[in-house]
């Protein structure tokens, strides 16, 4: 028996699922369509930038498996016809997706997640987080240790002579 302050809802979207089709929405209307109740996220996703996406007349899409790791996520997908996948973790830049292999792109979905196009058959997604700065800050880190490693060399040379 449940407490009564606790409330189970049935009708939920899983983490990862597909999708068939797309709508273009600009600006401040893509949150007042996300929480209409005509919108069928099921259905279709909302993206802030126009994309080339031809829809199949028939399409069915499941999300096999996936894998959760430290700023990893590895996703296999089997569907019938062109369509998306849609991820509901956070979009944040700094994310980045291989789709079998291949450097692929992803979409902001629904304004909050991430979405990735995909054409018919089975893939295997792989979005890693690499946070913005990190790279330069690996450059930087390394400069400053050849100027010390150089600079010490230098006055140790220097004290010899």
């Amino acid at each position: 028996m449940r407490p009564d302050r606790l409330k189970v809802f049935g009708d939920f979207l899983p983490r990862a699922f597909m999708v068939p089709g797309y709508r273009f929405m600009a600006g401040d209307k893509i949150m007042d369509t996300y929480y209409e109740a005509s919108f069928q996220p099921r259905s279709e996703v909302l993206l802030e930038e126009k994309i080339d996406f031809v829809s199949s007349e028939h399409f069915e899409g499941r999300v096999a498996s996936i894998e959760y790791s430290s700023n990893k996520v590895v996703l296999e997908t089997e569907q019938t016809g062109n369509g998306f996948l849609v991820l509901l973790d956070s979009w944040f830049p700094g994310w980045e997706v291989k789709v079998d292999g291949a450097p692929g792109r992803i979409l902001k979905a629904n304004h909050f997640y991430r979405a990735v196009q995909l054409g018919s058959g089975r893939h295997t997604l792989e979005f890693e987080f690499f946070p913005l700065g990190f790279q330069t800050g690996i450059w930087i880190s390394t400069l400053t240790l050849l100027l010390l490693v150089s600079g010490t060399l230098a006055v140790k040379w220097k004290n010899k002579n």
